[in-house]
């Protein structure tokens, strides 16, 4: 039947018949308008002529032919049939498309609802309109391979069960192929859109937005999560988020990022769970890989079985520039990964959570051989545990990787004040410091452990720096309080700039309500551990600290999670002798820094300090370098030196301040100081 109509068109052009636009009647087009009210029975589109449709019906063939145009605005048109180029904005085709002779069809809107064939190197260009095709849909007549069927849009999903193609439109419209066997599938082309922003809003959101803006965002990060597709991002403003669809939210398997605005410290998760009614911030339960993130917030108040904070199992997110602090759960206060999952926590600050069991800070277990717990670049401490008082590794079979971190102030009642392992462990360039147990304060390694530890340090760990049950532990290049045989190993004070420190809290005879004063772990210019790491250590390219600064510099690694980049400068003070009976409200140290520095390299917002009194600066003025090396003028209160000193004497001291360009300064004088009487 289709052939006959087609060979009657060709009748029609070759005699130059044409038909007046009446009703019901076929219509030879060389450029014209279709309209409310013409109703034709065909129409042929000839000899390079462009024709919009904005009305009427079309009850037949449209032949487009010979370079021309047809474009569909509005009306009902029941085929579109072989041709150049046609265009659909709009209206409805109820019947065929056939898309053939090196013709091109191109869909931006309205309905389709019949089928399409696509033949002999014709294209068709699915852009938006509502499609709902039954089978057969859309097929291919072209055995050589050269027809294309371009779809744009986003989530796309093929079910090779029931030959049904389903996703969105770049103009959002949800669409339906039917039909579409494997071999057909093979041949579309799905041609993504450009990944979407999802803007939440914890004050002036609304769920029933779109999200698509900051103006119409939504409210809950959930909502968000749920209208995302593959590589879109949700973008959560500074705000507290609290109640259903801002806690237990649930990325379902997509591989989305879900970042704040501007930084963890005002974009808050607050979970308010209890053990009456648990609640967490965010569990990955669906399969995500690295390709789902979770990228700067703060995660509190959580309370759950596993994982207060985060629960990961059968997912390998990425958890990054978090802060996961006071939450609580009978296995990982912080963060638990269980059962095949072995997620990357970078960059985040996990502190004061608590368990009743395993891992304060982080749990790990039941994963499979081969699995890696990647902990990189964090700070872990004051978390509480039975076991694993910072992270408790439970798999044997699985290994974790922990590089670039400080575990300090973390406790456990019975093993492993920093890590209670069982796991394969590699830790590289991390800081133990002030962690406490009943066995094994820094570390404690058990049956089946096969830890290494390089360009580490561990020191006032109680009651032992590592306690190793197997003695497999492989220590090198490392600084460990008492001593631990192996290659490149010191005892030494590491020298840093401020010692965490346990406080008695006014009650030195009472332990239990001690807590842990945090403190600076950048090395001192005179430290040890400066270039005594692995001297055949080589970084990855742009590796660096726990600070983002480069990780060897001068040649050879630091131990310790931070990497040293001094800069000498000259220094005198004023003044000279310090009597602390008289008056006076300042000790100034007058400093030169080296050629090659500017001034507004210094920075002036971050306090020098000065050791060994742990002094912070008043002020910092930077005195200009119009006709020569940059000046400094640094003022630290008297009082503070006075304080540290019972007699007059001399006392080196040494001035460390900030540079904008991520290196440090120093430099050293003397000064007599006479005490108070």
């Amino acid at each position: 039947m289709k052939q006959k109509i087609w060979n009657i068109l060709l009748m029609l052009v070759l005699f130059g018949f044409y038909v007046s636009q009446v009703q019901a009647t076929f219509n030879f087009f060389t450029d014209g308008e279709i309209n409310d009210g013409d109703v034709y029975s065909g129409v042929g589109i000839w000899n390079d002529a462009t024709v919009d449709m904005y009305g009427g019906i079309v009850n037949g063939d449209i032949g487009v032919n010979d370079q021309s145009t047809f474009n569909l605005w509005g009306g009902s048109a029941t085929e579109i049939y072989n041709g150049s180029v046609v265009n659909i904005y709009g209206g409805e085709v109820v019947f065929h498309i056939r898309v053939g002779d090196a013709s091109m069809v191109n869909i931006y809107g309205g309905s389709i609802t019949g089928d399409i064939a696509v033949w002999q190197s014709g294209t068709l260009n699915i852009y938006g309109g509502n499609l709902d095709l039954v089978s057969p849909s859309i097929s291919f007549w072209d055995p050589s391979g050269l027809s294309a069927v371009n779809i744009y849009g986003y989530g796309f999903n093929y079910d090779p069960d029931t030959y049904v193609l389903t996703g969105f439109l770049a103009d959002d419209n949800p669409f339906s192929i039917y039909g579409i066997d494997e071999e057909e599938y093979s041949r579309f082309n799905l041609v993504p859109e450009p990944p979407k922003t999802y803007y939440v809003d914890a004050v002036d959101g609304n769920d029933n937005n779109d999200g698509l803006s900051p103006q119409t965002a939504f409210a809950t990060i959930q909502k968000a999560i749920d209208s995302a597709f593959d590589g879109d991002t949700v973008l959560v403003a500074d705000g507290n988020y609290t109640g259903p669809g801002n806690r237990d939210i649930d990325f379902l398997g997509k591989p989305i990022t879900v970042r704040s605005e501007s930084g963890p410290e005002n974009c808050i998760v607050d979970c308010n769970g209890s053990e009456a009614e648990p609640h967490r911030g965010f569990h990955f339960i669906s399969g995500e890989d690295a390709n789902s993130v979770l990228d700067g917030l703060t995660v509190t108040n959580g309370c759950a079985y596993g994982g207060g904070g985060i629960f990961c199992k059968f997912s390998d997110p990425i958890i990054a520039n978090c802060m996961i602090n006071g939450n609580a759960a009978k296995y990982g206060g912080g963060i638990c990964c269980w059962w095949d999952s072995s997620p990357t926590i970078t960059n985040c600050t996990i502190t004061r959570n608590s368990v009743e069991r395993g891992g304060g800070g982080i749990f790990y277990d039941g994963c499979k051989y081969g699995d890696k717990l990647i902990i990189a670049n964090c700070n872990i401490g004051m978390n509480t545990a039975s076991a694993g008082g910072g992270i408790c590794g439970m798999s044997y079979k699985g290994n974790i990787i922990i590089t670039n971190c400080t575990i300090t102030g973390n406790s456990a009642q019975l093993f492993g004040g920093g890590i209670d392992n069982h796991s394969g462990s590699k830790i590289t360039n991390c800081v133990f410091s002030g962690n406490s147990a009943r066995q094994g304060g820094g570390i404690v390694n058990h049956l089946f452990a096969r830890p290494t530890l390089t360009n580490c340090i561990l020191s006032i760990n109680l009651p032992q720096q590592i306690l190793d049950y197997e003695k497999t532990a492989s220590v090198t290049y490392s600084n460990i309080q008492g001593g631990w045989a192996g290659e490149g190993n010191i005892d030494a004070d590491p020298c840093f700039v401020e010692p965490g420190y346990w406080d008695a809290n006014d009650t030195p005879d009472d332990v239990n309500d001690d807590f842990w004063v945090e403190g600076d772990y950048y090395l001192l210019p005179d430290s040890l551990c400066i270039d005594a790491g692995n001297p055949d250590y080589l970084p990855e390219p742009d590796e660096t600290d726990i600070d983002g600064n480069p990780r060897v510099i001068d040649g050879r690694i630091d131990m310790g999670a931070y990497e040293t980049n001094y800069i000498q400068a000259a220094m005198k003070l004023t003044p000279q002798a310090l009597n602390c009976n008289s008056k006076g409200k300042y000790v100034k140290a007058h400093l030169t820094l080296p050629e090659g520095f500017l001034p507004e390299d210094v920075d002036v917002n971050e306090p020098a300090i000065a050791e060994p009194m742990g002094a912070e600066s008043e002020y910092i003025k930077v005195l200009g370098s119009k006709d020569g090396p940059v000046r400094l003028e640094i003022a630290f209160d008297r009082e503070t030196f006075c304080d540290s000193v019972t007699e007059t004497g001399e006392v080196e001291i040494t001035v460390i301040g900030s540079l904008t360009t991520g290196q440090y300064f120093y430099a050293t004088d003397t000064i007599k100081i006479k005490p108070r009487r």
